[in-house]
């Protein structure tokens, strides 16, 4: 499920926004600065009290084919740099919260 199915799972499901279990740290891997993005950090941001590490990374691990490989393409030529990051900077910039946010 992609991170647009997985939003709109979230937001029909009101009892899922509150976490039965504690989580310490979330890294959210493979954002390109979608709305639906920002959006699901936001949606594990605000109601996870305990969090105290959530790292939105570009590339990171990605799971396909049965196997885990990591995507650590050049990103100083990618729209990341000059678009995506700075947009995803502002929007969790805005979310008051405790825990430390870290955007590479």
């Amino acid at each position: 499920m992609n991170s647009c199915g997985v939003l709109k799972f979230l937001k029909t499901t009101p009892l899922l926004q509150e976490p039965a279990i504690t989580l310490k740290r979330v890294t959210i891997n493979m954002v390109q600065g979608n709305w639906h993005e920002v959006e699901l950090a936001i949606c594990v941001l605000i109601p996870v009290t305990k969090l105290e590490k959530m790292v939105i990374d570009p590339f990171g691990k990605l799971y396909y084919d049965g196997e885990w490989s990591w995507t650590n393409d050049d990103a100083s030529d990618s729209p990341w740099v000059e678009k995506s990051r700075p947009f995803v900077c502002q929007q969790l910039k805005e979310v008051k919260i405790d825990a430390q946010v870290i955007i590479l």
